[in-house]
């Protein structure tokens, strides 16, 4: 679903072209098939890959890849997550449509004068859920606010965090109460947030008993209408606005 299979193709062809008249890398006899599985599998994220030869001519490529969990963006780019948070592959950079300007108003001080007020804007980043749904399938989208999130590494969302987001996002879809547009993680705050398509998000333990949370939450909806969000990250207690 990810890997093309030109691409590796490509790769192993380009490893059979003769470079050498005396010993030709594309001799059945001399050929290494381990050293062919080795270069597929530090090219491409896979489970598993077999290469082997068939007599007299052929040569045999079965290739497992990972299974595609989730959609990562760290506010400069989205790639593809398999479900113990690990990289598999860099889907696209986030686009300038994705950035908005919110202001406030700041106060300041001038010697001995009055105090003055000057607009601040900060830049806000706003995954594009709905396009990226629309380019890569629907997979949860995981918006990593913390300070270290734009740091080039492999295993990009700790497993057990991962294991308890996917799941959430899997009951909330079983329950069709809500729909998770995208899921945010940071590291000032415990827990996950998940931004809805209702007017409310909705906070919850990613290492807590999920199947207890999503209880609460569907118990909780059936009397309550919240208009900012939920909040089931304490126990069987529910905190809500």
């Amino acid at each position: 679903k990810v890997i093309k299979a030109s691409e590796i193709d490509n790769l192993v062809q380009g490893r059979l072209r003769p470079r050498s008249i005396i010993w030709p890398v594309n001799n059945y006899f001399i050929f290494r098939e381990d050293s062919m599985a080795q270069l597929i599998d530090e090219k491409f994220s896979i489970n598993s890959v077999l290469v082997t030869k068939s007599f007299p001519n052929m040569l045999n490529v079965q290739v497992e890849e990972k299974t595609s969990a989730g959609i990562y963006d760290n506010g400069s780019g989205y790639y593809l997550l398999d479900g113990e948070g690990n990289k598999i592959k860099y889907l696209r950079g986030v686009g300038a449509n994705e950035f908005s300007f919110t202001s406030s108003i700041a106060s300041t001080t001038i010697l001995s004068t009055s105090p003055s007020t000057t607009p601040a804007s900060t830049v806000v980043h706003l995954p594009d859920y709905r396009g990226i749904v629309g380019e890569f399938g629907d997979y949860p989208i995981i918006y990593d606010q913390s300070p270290g999130a734009a740091e080039e590494r492999e295993l990009l969302i700790d497993p057990k965090i991962m294991d308890g987001l996917m799941a959430f996002y899997n009951a909330l879809r079983s329950i069709k109460a809500i729909h998770a547009n995208y899921f945010t993680i940071n590291e000032a705050e415990t827990g996950i947030t998940v931004l809805t398509d209702k007017p409310y998000s909705v906070k919850f333990q990613p290492d807590a008993n999920i199947e207890n949370q999503i209880s609460k939450l569907q118990i909780f909806l059936k009397y309550n209408k919240p208009v900012e969000y939920v909040d089931l990250r304490f126990g069987d207690r529910i905190y809500w606005k």
